[in-house]
This record gives C-alpha cells, sequence and structure tokens, in this order.
C-alpha cells in the first residue's frame, strides 16, 4: 500500500522534493515517513489533497494502533 502511494507521490507530484519511507532498525513494524516538499502549500494543499492520500489514510486507520504523529520541522541549511 505504501509503496504504491510512494510511486504515485514521485510521479504526480513534482513540488515533493523528498518522499521516502524507513522501518525501525529491530522493529519493522514501527514506520517512519520523512516528507520534504518546495513549500507549505505544497504539502498542505496539492499533496494532502490527493484522492490516493486520503485513501492511504483511511486505509491505513485499520491497521494501525493510534493516529500517525506528524512532527514539522524547517530547514535552516544544507550540506
Amino acid at each position: 500500500m505504501m509503496r504504491e502511494v510512494t510511486e504515485k507521490v514521485r510521479q504526480n507530484e513534482k513540488d515533493t522534493l523528498m518522499y521516502d519511507m524507513h522501518h525501525k532498525v529491530g522493529d519493522p513494524t514501527e514506520m517512519l515517513l520523512y516528507e520534504r516538499y518546495t513549500d507549505r502549500n505544497a504539502w498542505e494543499v496539492t499533496h494532502m489533497s490527493k484522492p490516493y492520500i486520503k485513501e492511504l489514510l483511511d486505509e491505513l486507520a485499520e491497521y494501525i494502533e493510534r493516529a500517525p504523529e506528524v512532527t514539522e520541522y524547517e530547514v535552516v541549511g544544507t550540506m
């Protein structure tokens, strides 16, 4: 499910700079989705309005113990 959505994001969202799925070493049931966008609008409006994102969030609710935790960061420098 996540792989399919990741591919759709990469194909259809030019303002998504990074959309990488990770799992915790030693515990593949704990996941991290690292996302980076050109600006806040690309995330809040464009990405979150896509039907495949809405479907994913609805489907995930059946498989996860609690709502996903969202933590936002700002880029302050790149290396």
